[in-house]
């Protein structure tokens, strides 16, 4: 979603409140703020979290609300991460950190410490246009966390990345598979899946579905 804004830091509220109704009126399966056409990375905290707050009162349990939390900060990551549960938030979404190139062994442990302290289920987000550095599947895979209370966190499998990027002859810089990931994300917390082994075969049936690999 946008990120209406009245000026450089301060939130069009009203427009908020008009596009939230607009888009769930239109059908939408689930929202998900602070990404990159929300501008996440460009606003300020304080912002991001009024933002947060406003978003899930509005919608109020009617879809799933997705907040990124991609910073190059991991404490802010995680407070942010906090701060979108205690508003209401179904999940937390973030991209690798990015400037700094970050190995993907690193990348592994980042996923597992932030996994484990954020109370709510996580996704990873590949942009790899804008972040310079990306996830590889086959680093993470499919990953279930026992520390979190859904039980499981989720990213997309190799074939769903190779899919992804070679589909008509050229590379997508990972939208397709941010697309793929979200909705896989909309399938499990709209309650197809809860956790445990038959969610770890809704997430398969939905990669499938998604990419056309199955």
């Amino acid at each position: 979603m946008v990120t209406p804004l009245d000026c450089a830091d301060s939130l069009d509220r009203a427009g908020l409140e008009r596009l939230i109704e607009h888009m769930i009126a239109g059908g939408v399966h689930g929202i998900f703020i602070l990404g990159t056409t929300g501008e996440g990375p460009a606003l300020s905290y304080r912002l991001r979290r009024e933002l947060i707050d406003r978003t899930c009162a509005q919608v109020a349990g009617r879809v799933p609300v997705l907040v990124c939390i991609s910073d190059t900060a991991y404490e802010e990551s995680r407070t942010l991460a906090a701060h979108a549960k205690l508003a209401g938030a179904d999940a937390v979404v973030t991209a690798p950190p990015f400037y700094f190139e970050v190995s993907q062994n690193d990348l592994f442990r980042l996923v597992q410490q932030l996994s484990s302290q954020v109370e709510l289920p996580l996704y990873l987000y590949n942009m790899p246009s804008r972040t310079k550095v990306w996830f590889a599947p086959r680093r993470i895979g499919w990953g279930w966390n026992p520390a979190s209370p859904e039980g499981w966190i989720v990213t997309a499998v190799e074939a769903t990345a190779t899919t992804a990027l070679k589909r008509g002859g050229r590379r997508r810089h990972g939208v397709d598979l941010v697309l793929v990931v979200l909705y896989l994300a909309v399938v499990v917390l709209k309650g197809t899946a809860p956790g445990g082994p038959k969610a770890h075969r809704a997430f398969e049936v939905a990669r499938e579905q998604a990419t056309g690999t199955g």
